[in-house]
């Protein structure tokens, strides 16, 4: 199917630089096997090259540039005036973090500055966490950055949970798949009747858990209801600002709990997170409990096993990762 395949088998621990030790390869697919091993970090501190890395969300870069304050970060709120700017001076290993939506400002700037043909012949384009293009398709801009991928003569996509697209022009890349010698982590699946009724249980006992608890549920309605239903003291809320306030009036009085960026200095006993901050940060919380929430009865909460890998790779001092979810029909019983 694809230009070339190679595969690696390797250790967990085992990092990209250590299989790519030349840096990422160029026209290349890349299941990278699982999260955390290095990918984008590599890339912005290889300073050999310039370099466009597209990521899903706006968490993503604020997290990134918090470790690499050189990087330059592309999102809604930066104008294209200043991305012309960023864009006038050449600096040697130039890094661009942005999110797909970003990417037009960019190309953009790079064209107001006649530096197109250089952008293109000479620049690397990462699309990193490849697999959203296909699980976050509802956004209206998600695909602009393949309206340049094929233009980059060093260009490469990379997932951990990678779905192969359709479009013949993928199979000119060299596919590269990492495999490791031992489990990656376990999953903790909790079936249950009620899916309101399991997670008030769990945190009306924190006794349960060494430590903090991260609960990754995609409603600001839910999560809120679960608060109060468990009456929480100790909680803290990262959920999208929306421009009009949606969220905000949704959470009412909770809303103070709101936190825009997670940061350890931001964690409580209990953490909760709707679907801005489900994957492609770094979530460091020592003995740490991740709660995946999945109600098949509203279906904008569904979590797929994709996310259960996504999550499991999530942590870097895990205790554990549980994900609670039903069934329509019944709740499965041991036999």
């Amino acid at each position: 199917m694809f230009k070339t395949t190679t595969t690696y088998k390797v250790s967990p621990t085992v990092r990209l630089d250590k299989i790519f030790t030349n840096g990422l390869p160029f026209n290349a697919f890349i299941d990278k096997g699982r999260c955390a091993i290095g990918a984008t970090h590599g890339e912005i501190e290889d300073k050999s090259r310039c370099a466009i890395m597209v990521v899903p969300n706006i968490s993503i870069l604020l997290n990134k540039t918090l470790v690499h304050p050189e990087m330059d970060i592309v999102y809604g709120d930066k104008s294209y005036e200043d991305v012309v700017t960023m864009l006038s001076v050449r600096k040697p290993g130039h890094k661009i973090m942005t999110t797909p939506e970003g990417m037009r400002k960019i190309m953009n700037a790079v064209e107001k500055n006649q530096r197109l043909d250089e952008v293109y012949n000479d620049w690397f384009l990462l699309l990193d966490e490849a697999h959203t293009f296909i699980t976050e398709s509802y956004r209206e801009d998600i695909l602009v950055p393949f309206e340049y991928f094929f233009n980059f003569k060093k260009k490469s996509i990379i997932s951990a949970t990678p779905y192969v697209f359709t479009d013949e022009r993928f199979y000119k890349l060299d596919y590269h798949k990492i495999t490791f010698e031992d489990d990656l982590a376990t999953v903790c699946l909790i079936n249950a009747i009620s899916v309101a009724g399991t997670l008030d249980f769990m945190l009306k006992h924190p006794e349960l858990f060494p430590a903090n608890v991260h609960i990754f549920y995609n409603s600001v309605t839910e999560i809120r209801d679960a608060i109060l239903r468990a009456g929480l003291k100790d909680f803290t809320i990262f959920c999208a600002d929306d421009k009009e306030s949606n969220n905000m009036r949704k959470l009412g009085d909770l809303a103070k709990h709101f936190v825009a960026e997670p940061s350890t200095a931001s964690y409580s006993k209990y953490n909760f997170y709707t679907c801005k901050y489900f994957e492609g940060w770094d979530l460091y919380d020592t003995d740490t409990t991740v709660i995946l929430v999945t109600d098949v009865y509203k279906p904008y909460t569904k979590v797929g096993i994709d996310k259960d890998k996504q999550f499991a790779d999530l942590q870097r001092q895990i205790n554990e990762v549980k994900h609670l979810l039903n069934n329509k029909k019944k709740a499965l019983t041991k036999k």
